[in-house]
């Protein structure tokens, strides 16, 4: 928050040679500075620095005093008007505003904030920002506009009138199921959104909010004593014996065999549909020593990832080589939209005897886990699928038994032939 500052002062160095008095200046300061001529003079030896006042009592001084109590108490109702109506203050907009030199800004609004952040985020798609994340904020924009119209009957609200309680109630609408008739017409009808998901919109609707202190739309923070946390969430992924089930079966729907190709590739590679979506002929690279490589930046994190392709990703791609879609677009895959692959996936599970979920980010886990337990040491793990650091590796890599058993081997064997001693007397003692 800027800080507001006054001080009265006079200017010694423009004393009137005719009655020699000098004029009396206000300097507003709100972390730049400026000053005003107020038309007012004292006598330069009855000028009161500390108080920034005039001395004596007499009805000159009294009325000076009074004068500059008036113009202190009406800079700062002007100063309190543009912060209710959300406006940017600066010393030089305060000094005109006070002079009557300057119309109100437009008050700022929720849908304002919002559709500026939204512009940022499309103007940078593609560098900056991915497709994904801009229907994202779009989605939450969308549950944030019709959240105000049910609740408040308004298409849109000042900025100001977002505080603690507001925030509180936007997250009670996202977890419930809810049905009401939008600004249209037509009824809305919401489904609750899970604790995680709810916290999500919250996360995105606290990153525009930031971006409206930042332009100084907005003087005080709303999430400030917000607090929630994320609930952990297990993670569906394929042990070996999973995966193999899946690549045993011979499918002869052609579809569903594409679908099949695309999960055992994700489940080799670790990548997202997202890297998967995009992977050129130009990202295929050998090494000095003949080994091939996909080296691309991440979608989502744009950190760099390099992978060496295995053997069975290596096949999966020269099978579709010369697919009609990969020779058309010059990518290496073939690859549906993403709800389809999902809906497909899900057929492929069922003839495949899978009890479990898969969705096409069950691949990236599942690389992750199964080489985790095959021994690939969790940094290795981190510089393929992208990663900045460890955090969220346990979301990704599951230890199954077998991988807990063979690792305590060795501890096991240390102590092997070791008779602890209080267990070579037969009789229990109890103490």
């Amino acid at each position: 928050m800027n800080t507001y500052k006054t001080l009265f002062f006079i200017r010694r160095e423009k004393q009137n040679p005719d009655t020699h008095k000098c004029p009396i200046y206000l300097r507003i300061t709100i972390d730049t500075r400026t000053e005003l001529s107020l038309n007012l003079e004292v006598d330069p030896t009855r000028w009161e620095n500390r108080k920034q006042r005039v001395k004596g009592s007499t009805p000159e001084s009294k009325s000076l005093n009074e004068s500059l109590t008036d113009i202190e108490v009406k800079l700062r109702n002007t100063y309190n008007e543009m912060s209710r109506l959300g406006e940017s203050i600066t010393a030089k907009s305060l000094k005109e505003r006070y002079l009557g030199k300057a119309e109100p800004e437009p008050q700022k609004t929720v849908r304002y904030l919002f559709d500026f952040y939204l512009q940022q985020i499309r103007s940078r798609t593609g560098s900056e920002f991915s497709n994904a994340t801009l229907k994202k904020y779009q989605y939450c924009y969308n549950h944030l506009m019709n959240f105000i119209w049910k609740s408040q009957k308004a298409p849109d609200i000042s900025l100001t009138e977002i505080n603690y309680q507001f925030i509180k109630e936007f997250r009670e609408y996202l977890r419930e199921e809810s049905t009401f008739t939008g600004i249209d017409g037509n009824i809305i009808v919401k489904k609750a959104n899970e604790h995680n998901s709810t916290l999500k919109y919250l996360k995105m609707f606290k990153t525009v909010i930031k971006e409206g202190l930042n332009c100084g739309w907005i003087t005080l923070d709303p999430f400030a004593s917000f607090k929630d946390k994320f609930k952990d969430v297990e993670q569906v992924f394929l042990y070996t014996d999973e995966l193999k089930a899946i690549m045993d079966k011979h499918i002869q729907n052609e579809r569903l065999g594409l679908v099949k190709d695309l999960f055992v590739f994700a489940c080799f590679t670790g990548f997202a549909y997202s890297d998967c979506e995009k992977l050129r002929l130009e990202d295929l690279i050998t090494d000095k020593k003949g080994r091939k490589w996909i080296t691309i930046y991440r979608t989502k994190s744009r950190t760099p990832c390099r992978v060496p392709l295995l053997p069975i990703a290596e096949q999966i791609i020269a099978k579709y080589s010369q697919h009609p879609i990969c020779l058309n677009k010059g990518v290496l895959l073939p690859m549906l939209t993403n709800q389809r692959y999902n809906s497909y996936l899900k057929e492929i599970a069922d003839i495949s005897g899978i009890t479990k979920n898969l969705t096409t980010h069950v691949g990236r886990r599942t690389f992750a886990s199964i080489a985790i337990n095959h021994g690939v040491p969790a940094e290795t793990i981190i510089l393929i699928i992208g990663h900045k650091n460890f955090k969220h590796l346990h979301l990704y890599a599951r230890v199954d038994e077998d991988k807990i058993v063979y690792d305590l081997e060795e501890m096991k064997k240390a102590f092997g032939d070791y008779k602890y001693a209080e267990l070579s007397n037969n009789s229990l003692r109890i103490a």
